[in-house]
């Protein structure tokens, strides 16, 4: 048996030596005339003429490309690689084929598309004073600003949108956008500037409607204060936060503002009609954006949308007790419909 093993085996051995000579002898093996030793052929967005396609041929070689934006020249054992600017979003990519004696190789070409992005919506500064603000910005073409306030320069340098206020002596807050400009994408972002002591905090007048048909009106003294508005001939004190992205003065849903005669007084929204109103959930917001008028005077309208209902109505409800909560709900002591806030700028 172990004599029968050895001759198979050894049948085995000449079987695949001959296989292997065969293979090496074999009349029907080609070898191709062109081969690609080097290709470095990954462009970014912008036109560019820095690709390189390096070979070895047996013969004259021609070249071809399968895109109309990307282009081949011959010199020597290298070919030279250049493609057009992709004005698009989305990354392309070509074929080059090397043709030599019938033989051909391939090299796929690939060019990024335009990346555009801007880190924030908004670059605001709290000082009236000459200062500077930036932000990040992401793009692999050249950015340009297409407009912008006169009161502001834009720059541009590592990655970084640098924004330069002139100081401000308009008397008031400003605001404004700045449009950017990347070849065929653009982007805008609002740049503002205030000083919160004297751009935000001061004397205003609040008035609003006394019927949900708009007929009779009343106007109340407010002052702004650090964090409440007092609301002049009411003897209330209206919480409210700033948010100075949006330039806005915003009130809360279930705020405690004060009392009127045994009654407890809190913040509670409704829409036009005072049909719908936020009852007694605490946290929803209700915010008057800070803006001018023909004039340059300060105009800001209490509004905001929740489950597509628009809220512009202010009630001050009666509570029977220190607490936000419908067992002491009391009725309602001044539904204010469309309250805004309007305030004169010295010139």
């Amino acid at each position: 048996m172990k004599k029968i093993f050895n001759i198979l085996l050894c049948c085995v051995a000449v079987a695949f030596v001959a296989s292997c000579s065969d293979d090496n002898d074999n009349p029907y093996a080609h070898t191709s005339s062109v081969k690609v030793t080097k290709s470095e052929v990954f462009f970014e967005a912008v036109a560019s003429d820095g690709g390189v396609i390096e070979y070895d041929a047996n013969g004259d070689v021609s070249v071809t490309s399968s895109a109309d934006w990307c282009k081949t020249q011959i010199n020597g054992k290298t070919i030279n690689v250049s493609v057009d600017q992709n004005d698009t979003r989305y990354s392309r990519a070509a074929v080059v084929t090397l043709h030599c004696n019938g033989d051909s190789a391939t090299v796929s070409v690939v060019q990024k598309g335009i990346t555009f992005r801007v880190s924030t919506e908004k670059v605001v500064v709290s000082t009236n004073e000459a200062t500077t603000a930036s932000c990040t910005v992401e793009s692999n073409v050249a950015l340009e600003v297409a407009s912008k306030p006169d009161w502001v320069t834009i720059s541009f340098a590592d990655g970084e949108l640098k924004v330069n206020f002139d100081a401000n002596n308009s008397g008031s807050f400003r605001t404004g956008m700045v449009k950017l400009r990347s070849e065929n994408f653009t982007d805008s972002i609002m740049v503002g500037q205030y000083d919160f002591e004297t751009d935000v905090k001061g004397t205003y007048k609040l008035t609003y409607y006394r019927d949900a048909e708009h007929t009779t009106t009343r106007t109340l003294n407010a002052t702004v204060k650090d964090n409440t508005i007092l609301l002049g001939g009411m003897n209330l004190n209206v919480p409210y936060t700033f948010d100075e992205s949006t330039m806005s003065i915003v009130l809360t849903s279930g705020d405690y503002v004060g009392k009127a005669s045994s009654n407890y007084i809190y913040l509670i929204f409704a829409d036009a009609l005072a049909e719908y109103w936020t009852e007694f959930y605490q946290g929803a917001t209700l915010g008057a954006k800070l803006e001018k008028d023909a004039d340059g005077n300060v105009e800001a309208v209490f509004n905001s949308s929740y489950s597509g209902i628009d809220y512009s109505t202010i009630m001050l409800a009666k509570f029977a007790a220190n607490s936000f909560a419908a067992d002491y709900y009391n009725g309602v002591y001044q539904v204010m419909y469309s309250p805004v806030l309007t305030r004169t700028v010295a010139k």
